[in-house]
């Protein structure tokens, strides 16, 4: 009863929050292409069918400025710096930091219905981090003093951010632990399980449906080689725990949890975990004979 009591104040209330003055200083933020900027209706949710959960920030935000961008082009980073606070509506986007041999760090990947930028409520971001469209991509956009605007009439979304705050930190040390504990199979399984619980549709015969990531995406956001994902992948395949193509991830979630329950490698050898070798290749000596090369080791990390 409390929440559809909330509902229902929310409701009322919408038209009356959006036609208050915009904050002073405030302003619409730029893009490529400003679909449309506010859109007509009191529901408190973005479209038909985003939960209305008391916990989901998105029940509680209004409708706002939707702007697309193109597949590769920054969102904002060290050139574009903003303090927007962003929902994927349409698309994929990664938040990535910068490395000193110039590879980015993908912090993370956001999907549709999913919040970021939520670091611009510490202010305007100072180039520390970088958002980019995976895809093309549309974002509904709201300024911090518009979202701190709105928690002050609607208290509830302010308890629904510190939750999603609070589970977002509780994922990062879980990745942290793997990355210092774990080898790349593992972490690899770990974080395909994490976004099937994210965005995944169970279907009829116990797979889960996921939308498709590349191995370089999923090299980056395990910090890992692009061709060992890629054999690990094929590993997953041929046990039949997942089906991939570029139209997306059919994942076998359960017997896959299962597996991370066993101290088994992938590659089904069995037994204690070895460090993972490079494909062996053959070179030609200088007596003009061809013999194996020795492969080396790859870290433990990957």
């Amino acid at each position: 009863m409390g929440l559809r009591r909330d509902v229902e104040w929310l409701m009322a209330d919408d038209a009356a929050l959006r036609t208050q003055p915009r904050p002073s200083g405030s302003s619409k933020p730029s893009g490529p292409s400003n679909v449309r900027t506010e859109l007509d209706g009191s529901a408190p949710s973005l479209e038909p069918g985003v939960s209305a959960r008391a916990e989901d920030p998105l029940a509680w935000l209004p409708c706002s400025t939707i702007v697309e961008y193109a597949r590769g082009q920054p969102i904002y980073g060290p050139s574009q710096p903003t303090g927007n606070i962003y929902v994927v509506m349409e698309g994929k986007v990664k938040l990535c930091r910068g490395v000193a041999d110039g590879r980015p760090a993908v912090i993370d990947i956001y999907l549709p219905d999913e919040l970021f930028g939520e670091s611009g409520l510490l202010g305007k971001r100072q180039g520390v981090e970088e958002a980019v469209a995976i895809e093309a991509t549309r974002l509904m956009t709201w300024t911090t003093a518009e979202v701190e605007r709105v928690i002050v009439a609607r208290p509830l979304l302010g308890m629904s951010l510190i939750r999603l705050l609070t589970r977002r930190a509780a994922d990062y040390g879980a990745r942290i632990e793997s990355l210092s504990t774990e080898n790349v199979d593992r972490r690899l399984v770990r974080t395909l399980i994490r976004f099937s619980d994210r965005s995944g549709r169970e279907s009829g015969d116990g797979t889960v449906d996921m939308t498709p990531f590349t191995h370089e995406l999923l090299s980056d956001y395990l910090g890992s080689a692009r061709e060992l994902v890629t054999h690990y992948m094929n590993q997953l395949r041929s046990q039949g725990f997942l089906e991939y193509s570029r139209q997306g991830i059919a994942l076998n979630r359960g017997a896959l949890r299962e597996w991370l329950k066993r101290d088994v490698p992938i590659d089904g050898h069995g037994g204690a975990r070895q460090p993972a070798k490079s494909p062996p290749r053959r070179v030609r000596t200088r007596e003009g004979r061809d013999q194996p090369a020795s492969a080396p080791e790859l870290s433990r990390r990957g």
